[in-house]
């Protein structure tokens, strides 16, 4: 199946839009099944969101789970991790909306406080209103991934302004 930004399907009698939801990876797609407002989100909806890849875009994954709001979800299947149902939709994309605001804030902080990348990784996940039980615990380790991947991402940006305004004063 190949299309641009989303293509529509019928399939017995339901209408299955297939989307492009991009921000793990480049090329991240959910099927929303229109007629039963169900989500199968592949990657894009985790107990944890996973940013610790070269492919991935912490601001395009957050806009691709504000357009879920768009979609008055009554359930989720996620990528990893359990099917979350109505009451669960939207205050599970608020949070991980604000978990991925959160840790580039952190991690921001840090670096302007001079800390270090352990100072970083003494902020678990539970500081974020994230569980550490799911998926085995593994969430903890994609949230220590998350953590240095926005670490050396911070570092690299400032290192390339710094070397950007020095050739100016000179």
């Amino acid at each position: 199946v190949v299309f641009n930004e989303g293509m529509l399907i019928r399939l017995g009698g339901k209408t299955v839009h297939i989307f492009h939801s991009p921000g793990p990876s480049p090329d991240v797609c959910a099927v929303h099944v229109r007629e039963d407002k169900v989500l199968f989100a592949s990657d894009l909806i985790m107990p944890v969101p996973y940013i610790a890849s070269p492919s991935s875009d912490i601001d395009v994954y957050k806009r691709s789970l504000a357009n879920l709001y768009e979609y008055n979800l009554e359930s989720i299947v996620q990528g990893h991790g359990d099917i979350l149902l109505r009451g669960e939709v939207t205050s599970s994309i608020d949070v991980s909306i604000g978990y991925l605001d959160s840790i580039q804030a952190l991690v921001a902080r840090l670096l302007d406080e001079g800390a270090t990348k352990h100072d970083l990784l003494q902020h678990d996940i539970e500081q974020f209103d994230r569980s550490r039980i799911p998926l085995g615990g593994m969430v903890q380790q994609f949230h220590a991934a998350n953590l240095l991947y926005l670490w050396e991402q911070a570092r690299a940006a400032r290192r390339r302004q710094r070397q950007a305004v020095e050739p100016a004063l000179n």
